[in-house]
């Protein structure tokens, strides 16, 4: 009974791909974790953000790659975010220093 009821509650496409989100997310939480223990060297968390954004890319491109709907347009959406999540950290930092 439980297991139908949570099963209708997530979505099709989530099930679908559930282990692709979460290694996403805790990709992204062990780079939280690292940028803050890197918390006194702005140049180390930079370099953790960017490398975070990087395999970002990588991962997301490669996820639509195995699913056979990759495209420029996605590469590129997936380049912009990562180039925006870097650059808020960027001037993040700027203010914390």
């Amino acid at each position: 009974m439980i297991k139908s009821t949570v099963n209708s509650f997530i979505h099709p496409h989530i099930r679908q791909h559930f282990l692709y989100y979460i290694s996403l997310v805790l990709l992204q939480l062990t780079s939280y974790y690292m940028v803050f223990l890197a918390a006194p060297h702005i140049s180390t968390q930079m370099l953790i953000v960017i490398s975070t954004s990087i395999v970002y890319v990588v991962w997301a491109s490669m996820h639509h790659y195995l699913n056979h709907d990759l495209h420029p347009q996605i590469v590129l959406e997936y380049i912009l975010m990562g180039f925006l999540g870097t650059s808020i950290a960027f001037f993040m930092f700027q203010l914390q220093s």
